[in-house]
């Protein structure tokens, strides 16, 4: 990945997850006051309950209106194409009708999914479906990925919407059937992995967390050129004691890109002497290192107060 990802990832809202993120830290101000709180150790638990808050767009239950959304969606379909320059207004049009906790919306979707010839629209429809969080559909999401010849990236969305149905529902039993999906997808069986450096995966094991998660990062963990990435997974789920010296290695690296992980995964352990090391770096002479420094330091000093 490249060096500019990392300092983006803290800073600038470029994909759901920046924004995910991005939301966490408008999130935290309102929260009641408490001693030495560490935002960094609890990124995972800040991600799930903003999700667990579904944004008021997604409350509507005007019937009348979804049914225009419907209308309106058919018409841009029939005069713009999926390629880059027209794809905006499509998605746009799809995105709004998700809006709407109807069957006439979530009926129109789950037909989209089945039917429409680009993969690109099919793909965001699964996620979509996701997001509208209906746990009635999980009987649809588990039939589709029986169907023939789906595409891999159409098998990852629809793990994916089954992930974030499960979790925001807080279904245990969904979850366990989930994970079983998850594993098989992602090639982590009898305590290996087929493939650490797949981010999609590595996102979903992180947003289920527990044991499941640990064991799947522990093993990408022995992977070493994937060390430092999933010693902050691991950090970001409690584990401290085996990533801290991997952290303490990275920071003096020289290698930006590890530097970087390594001053969340320091910052997220909180100790004194994990902090010194980060304050270190705030006199940087690459100046990329150094602002990143001084963020993580200001910004947890900003937070201290706070508390989930």
């Amino acid at each position: 990945m490249k060096t500019t990802l990392y300092f983006i990832h803290l800073t600038v809202l470029q994909s759901y997850n920046l924004m995910v993120f991005i939301l966490l830290v408008l999130t935290i101000p309102t929260l009641n006051a408490q001693t030495n709180y560490n935002p960094w150790q609890h990124i995972r638990e800040q991600r799930i309950q903003i999700g667990l808050n579904p944004m008021p767009e997604y409350l509507s239950e005007n019937c009348d209106t979804a049914k225009n959304a419907i209308k309106d969606y058919m018409e841009i379909r029939k005069l713009m194409s999926d390629d880059s320059t027209t794809y905006g207004d499509i998605y746009l049009s799809l995105r709004y009708l998700s809006f709407f906790q109807c069957s006439e919306s979530y009926e129109f979707i789950k037909n989209l999914i089945l039917t429409d010839t680009s993969e690109k629209i099919r793909c965001d429809a699964i996620r979509l479906l996701g997001w509208m969080r209906s746990v009635e559909s999980i009987t649809f999401l588990k039939r589709l990925l029986k169907k023939e010849k789906l595409s891999t990236k159409e098998k990852y969305h629809i793990i994916s919407a089954f992930c974030l149905i499960a979790v925001y529902n807080e279904w245990q039993d969904i979850i366990d059937e989930f994970v079983i999906l998850l594993d098989e997808f992602c090639g982590f069986q009898n305590g290996m992995v087929r493939d650490c450096s797949d981010e999609n995966c590595s996102e979903l094991y992180f947003m289920i967390g527990g044991e499941t998660a640990l064991n799947y990062f522990s093993y990408c963990f022995d992977t070493e050129e994937l060390k430092v990435e999933a010693a902050l997974k691991l950090t970001q789920l409690g584990e401290y004691e085996t990533t801290f010296p991997i952290f303490a290695d990275a920071i003096n690296s020289g290698d930006t890109d590890n530097m970087f992980i390594a001053m969340q995964g320091l910052a997220t352990i909180g100790t004194e002497e994990a902090l010194q090391l980060i304050r270190e770096q705030a006199q940087n002479e690459k100046e990329i290192v150094a602002v990143m420094a001084n963020w993580i330091l200001k910004y947890m000093n900003e937070k201290k107060g706070d508390k989930l």
